[in-house]
């Protein structure tokens, strides 16, 4: 699939039968009766294009504000796209987190990492690079990232199964009563990186 044609910037997003058909099962159990007669075309070799470009339209009428198609049309590239990020952090944290440098210069690179681990479901490494980020924090007064950074611990560390108690404890200090009102780790990560 590429963007319309009028648009000077063209993205092409490719995906197989089989994801269409595993996103044509999702819209079916989500939105039943709504999609009576939008149906997937079977896979062939000739003219399935138009066809499937049909499909789609049809679908986004019916079901377009789902977020099953904002999934189904950025999940790999964004995956993709959190690998690509995390190779680049590694190896600018093999740059600023050398032992002779300030504690404070690996933070952002490792909030970076613990951040982009989530969301590509390691959990475990996630909770192991923001442990490595917690000491320099509470050492050297780093508010804009404690906050962050504990309910990230506690929220991993829950889902894990670790005693995540003494987090919470530290986390409602650190939000000092207002937790709705503190940015989630990856706002702080992206608003450092865009500075």
């Amino acid at each position: 699939m590429t963007t319309g044609t009028f648009s000077p910037h063209h993205v092409t997003v490719r995906r197989s039968y089989a994801h269409f058909s595993c996103f044509h099962r999702q819209l079916k159990t989500e939105f039943g009766e709504e999609l009576e007669g939008v149906e997937l075309p079977g896979p062939r070799l000739c003219g399935w294009g138009r066809e499937l470009q049909d499909y789609l339209s049809c679908a986004f009428v019916v079901c377009g504000h789902s977020p099953l198609f904002v999934r189904f049309l950025t999940e790999q590239e964004l995956v993709a796209c959190s690998r690509d990020l995390l190779h680049v952090v590694s190896v600018v944290m093999v740059v600023f987190a050398h032992p002779r440098q300030s504690g404070t210069r690996a933070v952002p690179t490792l909030a970076a990492m613990a951040v982009c681990h989530c969301d590509l479901g390691r959990p475990r490494e996630a909770l192991a690079t923001a442990q490595r980020a917690l000491p320099p924090v509470r050492r050297y007064g780093m508010r804009r990232y404690r906050a962050p950074l504990l309910r990230l611990l506690v929220e991993v560390g829950h889902s894990l199964g670790r005693p995540v108690a003494r987090l919470q404890e530290e986390l409602t200090v650190a939000e000092d009563g207002r937790p709705a009102s503190s940015p989630s780790l990856k706002e702080v990560v992206l608003a450092d990186f865009a500075d």
